[in-house]
């Protein structure tokens, strides 16, 4: 098991919010590092996960990313305080 990758995923993904969504097909478990990482690649287009640093698609701190809490970067949040700052 590649140990990387499940940290990785663990750390920026919420793998039982994105699976109640619908996200994640049946199939696929919570120890199944490698499929849930092709799943999110096919769905963003990138050639391996960890293009999710550099390109963290804005459409997930939108409405699904932020009401299920699915995503946990503070992207978006980075924004507003950037943006709102006093």
């Amino acid at each position: 098991m590649d140990r990387y990758l499940k940290n990785y995923l663990r750390d920026n993904f919420d793998f039982k919010a994105l699976k109640k969504v619908g996200f994640y097909s049946k199939d696929i478990k919570s120890t199944d590092y490698e499929k849930q990482a092709e799943r999110l690649c096919h769905r963003f287009g990138f050639k391996n996960i960890y293009e999710w640093s550099v390109n963290k698609p804005i459409e997930l701190i939108h409405p699904i990313g932020i009401a299920t809490g699915v995503i946990k970067n503070k992207f978006g949040e980075d924004i507003l305080n950037s943006i709102f700052k006093e």
